[in-house]
């Protein structure tokens, strides 16, 4: 082999661990931020339940906010009068 030929190979080399390095601390960084699936199904149905609360919530308050509207509508001409 020739010099010249044998220090392309080294650079080579030297990508191809370099490469392989980036894929190693990718490989890490996925199983780091790597969910579950029953975790995630958990996850959602406590905010899926959350969500049916604060709906229920709201047309709770949404139901009593058109109450007191039609009663203001009714009774506050007459006691203006």
């Amino acid at each position: 082999m020739t010099i010249s030929r044998l220090e392309s190979q080294t650079e080579g080399l030297v990508e191809a661990r370099k490469r392989i390095r980036k894929l190693e601390l990718e490989c890490d960084m996925l199983l780091k931020t790597k969910c579950d699936l029953a975790d995630f199904q958990k996850n959602i149905d406590r905010i899926n339940t959350h969500m049916r609360e604060e709906d229920i919530m709201m047309i709770r308050i949404d139901n009593h906010c058109l109450s007191l509207d039609q009663y203001l509508d009714k009774y506050l001409p007459v006691r203006i009068q």
